[in-house]
């Protein structure tokens, strides 16, 4: 499925919004009094490309809540653990987001859950269980980020899921 707020786009890598293996496909963390324009472009089980189906339009919700988004996210190992620091912030003003609550997972050999809280900077730091492997990778993806007064516009983090390899 490709997303644009442009009418008229033409599906590319920078469009695609997600891919369903079913017939149904939810699109979130989109902003609020918005119209966005979808296309769907069918792939087969060889990987190739059918065309682009016309296009259908749908316009989200206005609400109070405040947009904030992943602004950037880093992924280290650092000794035996890999370590995420991330950076929230407000999506219109760039400004950081204090106090809100991540919730991810560290991903491939660091499989830990973790929550934590951004600084008064928008950073938030966590580190994954001991990594036993000499070679790997291990990554991280937020789950949820939640804080008062705002909600999640995922579909615009700069980062979304990051790995490192060692």
């Amino acid at each position: 499925m490709h997303r644009s707020a442009e009418p008229g786009f033409t599906p590319g890598p920078g469009t695609l919004a997600g891919r369903a293996r079913g017939l149904t496909h939810t699109d979130t963390g989109l902003l609020p009094d918005t119209t966005y324009h979808y296309r769907i472009v069918p792939v087969d089980v060889a990987g190739r490309r059918g065309p682009a189906s016309g296009p259908v339009s749908a316009t989200t919700r206005a609400t109070d809540l405040r947009p904030m988004v992943v602004e950037s996210m880093t992924v280290t190992r650092e000794g035996g653990v890999a370590r995420v620091r991330l950076r929230v912030v407000d999506r219109e003003t760039g400004q950081p987001v204090a106090g809100a609550t991540v919730r991810g997972r560290f991903t491939f050999s660091a499989g830990r859950y973790v929550t934590v809280t951004t600084d008064a900077g928008g950073w938030a730091t966590a580190t994954s269980e001991t990594l036993k492997q000499p070679t790997g990778e291990a990554g991280f993806a937020g789950h949820r980020l939640t804080a008062p007064g705002r909600y999640w516009a995922g579909a615009y983090d700069r980062d979304r899921d990051v790995t490192v390899r060692w």
